[in-house]
């Protein structure tokens, strides 16, 4: 009954999804797009590392999903201030993890950074939803509770103070958003960029 359950196709991925290495990629665009959408969030992003699996074109299956989010993480909102996204593009333009990859995908947050030749990470533009931040507003954000609980300075630059429950899970959440869009074209635009040098 698993097999049956779980072998079901629930979409179809008309390009490949890449596993993300370094950058953003189509599948950890999708993923906290899906996160954004279920949580009804401003923004929303998720540790690369934890994106395990890339997948080809074709069908797609929950057993697809599930080997892609293996780990079963509950999704937390939060709430912070503008001034905090810039903390989470300082944070991600920093530097990439202990495994080469680039910290964080995220969905409904862009910015530019640039490093000058002292190594100084600068950055440079960033907006929310396609509108100017205000540093002064609260926005709503979504992530795991692997990095909101104890690594939200490692990824994000600061601890929030409101958390909350959605009662939702993060394969749930990206196979009920492939159940909603159907035939998935990915989406590879870049939305950390680095400008300049």
């Amino acid at each position: 009954e698993i097999d049956e359950e779980y072998n079901k196709q629930i979409g179809t991925l008309l390009g490949d999804w890449t596993q993300p290495r370094h950058g953003q990629t189509g599948l950890g665009n999708f993923i906290t797009d899906a996160f954004k959408t279920v949580g009804q969030a401003d923004f929303a992003l998720t540790n690369s590392s934890g994106i395990r699996k890339g997948l080809q074109a074709g069908p797609i299956t929950k057993l697809n999903v599930v080997e892609i989010l293996p780990f079963a993480n509950r999704l937390l909102k939060f709430e912070c201030k503008g001034n905090d996204l810039y903390k989470i593009a300082q944070t991600s333009a920093l530097g990439t993890d202990s495994y080469g990859v680039s910290k964080i995908q995220i969905s409904g947050f862009t910015f530019d950074f640039s490093v000058d030749s002292n190594g100084k990470v600068k950055v440079e533009s960033a907006k929310i939803n396609g509108k100017p931040i205000d540093k002064n507003a609260t926005y709503t954000g979504i992530s795991l509770d692997y990095v909101i609980e104890g690594r939200a300075q490692r990824y994000m630059g600061f601890e929030p103070e409101k958390i909350y429950e959605t009662g939702a899970i993060d394969a749930d959440a990206v196979i009920e958003y492939i159940q909603q869009n159907g035939e998935i074209n990915p989406n590879n635009e870049q939305r950390i960029k680095k400008v300049g040098n």
